[in-house]
């Protein structure tokens, strides 16, 4: 099936909005850390985010020194995991006795990929949150013209950590993954263009999105950057209203099957 028209994609969103009477959540924030927002990111690669990625970082904010708030500098998790190294392998221990979380991405635990991503942003001169967010903007979209220039942050993010062949590239962070740092470290002008985001576009007589695929993934960013201007609100928290209207939906799904099973 031939992908359909911006437009098109647009209208579509527009009615699933109205549909399913999405709501934006006014009292939405994210981390306050640069640390945690990195955590959040990587820890959410193929996982439950209620059942695994907060209950994770929960625990690793009861360690000390690790709470979430604007001082947790990079530099910290770093030398935190650091001291760790028991048995020439940090990344396992801290990832099994502190997170106690040994999921991986591209064979190699999410701490280490955390600790990587964490060691860029130093290796550039920062150590915040709000270090990275004052850097230089891009020109944002809207419903009738594309992005303009990327900012210095999406210009780091998309086009060194994640491109294939970058002499900087971090293995396990894809498209996804880098949008969704961007989202976190405070750009809302970005979309998570994720599972849950693709089923808003999924319709049998409609259009099936191919995951991961650049050409899909802008047609949807651009529908949801559209829309959310006419919401009045960013592309980032329509993205975390349908997020979350999903998620309810495919867990009510779930808890249904199980239900039929027991009875």
């Amino acid at each position: 099936m031939n992908a359909p028209s911006r437009s098109e994609l647009i209208k579509h969103l527009q009615i699933y909005v109205k549909q399913h009477k999405i709501q934006i959540d006014s009292e939405f924030q994210g981390w306050e850390s640069g640390v945690h927002a990195v955590l959040d990111c990587v820890f959410s690669s193929m996982a439950d985010y209620k059942t695994t990625v907060l209950p994770t970082l929960k625990r690793f904010g009861e360690q000390p020194g690790m709470q979430d708030n604007p001082k947790l500098e990079f530099s910290h998790f770093i030398a935190d995991v650091d001291k760790y190294n028991v048995d020439g392998n940090k990344f396992v221990f801290y990832a099994r006795e502190i997170m106690k979380n040994e999921q991986e991405i591209s064979g190699r635990t999410k701490v280490e990929v955390a600790y990587e991503v964490c060691k860029f942003f130093i290796d550039r001169g920062h150590e915040t949150k709000a270090s990275l967010k004052a850097l230089p903007r891009g020109q944002p979209g809207t419903c009738e013209t594309p992005p303009g220039e990327p900012g210095e942050l999406e210009c780091w993010v998309m086009e060194e950590m994640i491109k294939p062949g970058s002499a900087h590239k971090i293995r396990g962070m894809g498209p996804a993954l880098g949008a969704y740092l961007l989202m976190n470290l405070g750009d809302e002008e970005h979309v998570k263009v994720d599972t849950m985001i693709q089923r808003v576009f999924t319709k049998p007589d409609f259009w099936k999105p191919r995951a991961g695929h650049p050409v899909d993934d802008k047609l949807i960013r651009d529908a949801v950057t559209c829309v959310a201007r006419q919401m009045n609100t960013t592309p980032l928290r329509l993205d975390n209203a349908l997020w979350r209207h999903e998620s309810n939906v495919a867990r009510e799904r779930k808890g249904g099957k199980s239900k039929l099973l027991e009875s």
